[in-house]
């Protein structure tokens, strides 16, 4: 899943079957909403982006994911300030039906749920390191005078 590919990864066949609310989790559509509602187009894509990750990998990349969804609860009250909201420019911070907390819990109940043998556990592991190296990579370019181009 590239960064401006995670819409397609939402509709994985293979990781829907794992996590069937998949496509409801996923926070791309309404992320280009956001940025439509600013004025602003979608960035060009970052080199580096990940490519073909294993199924363990890309679940470890929906953990930091999912888990950012927790996070996101303070970001929207900061977002108000800025006149922004859950209907404009900040929709991606909104809250998810059901909740953060169930929609985290009901996440980490289906991973524990998998049999993963030894190395797909390092592949999600690593999945999830990757996810927090790139959003680094990513924050790094979004306040870079030039960002590098893909």
């Amino acid at each position: 899943m590239s960064d401006h590919d995670c819409l397609e990864g939402c509709r994985d066949a293979e990781l829907t079957a794992i996590v069937p609310d998949l496509p409801a989790r996923c926070r791309a559509e309404a992320a280009k909403a956001d940025l439509a509602d600013l004025e602003t187009d979608v960035p060009a894509p970052v080199a580096g982006a990940v490519k073909n990750p294993t199924q363990a990998e890309a679940l470890g990349w929906l953990f930091v994911s999912e888990g950012s969804k927790l996070g996101a609860a303070f970001l929207i009250k900061r977002a108000v300030g800025l006149g922004l909201s859950e209907t404009f420019g900040a929709r991606h911070l909104g809250e998810p039906a059901g909740g953060r907390a169930d929609g985290w819990k009901s996440f980490v109940r289906t991973l524990d749920g998998l049999v993963l043998n030894a190395p797909e556990e390092a592949e999600l592991d690593k999945g999830a390191i990757d996810a927090f190296n790139r959003f680094t990579v990513l924050l790094e370019q979004a306040y870079a005078p030039t960002p590098e181009l893909a």
